[in-house]
């Protein structure tokens, strides 16, 4: 039940750290909001695996760019996991 449960409460985080903070990084690095969507999840993904282990999320959006950088977060959590 935990598990699911933070799941759930882990893609709600995903889907407002995406949400807020992807079109201030990409305005402030003059990139697309794809990319910074990217960096979003990877910088998320690296914390929430160092801290809680590998994590898996989904994509409240259904945009081929919110879907890779949901797997740019699971695989940064994967990697920050072992370390």
């Amino acid at each position: 039940m935990y598990s699911i449960l933070f799941f759930l409460i882990f893609s709600g985080v995903w889907a407002v750290a995406d949400a807020v903070c992807a079109p201030p990084i990409a305005k402030f690095l003059g990139i697309s909001v794809e990319v910074s969507e990217c960096i979003v999840g990877v910088i998320l993904g690296g914390i929430g695996g160092f801290y809680y282990g590998p994590i898996i999320a989904f994509s409240i959006e259904q945009k081929a760019s919110s879907w890779i950088a949901t797997i740019c977060l699971i695989v940064s959590s994967f990697i920050c996991s072992n370390l």
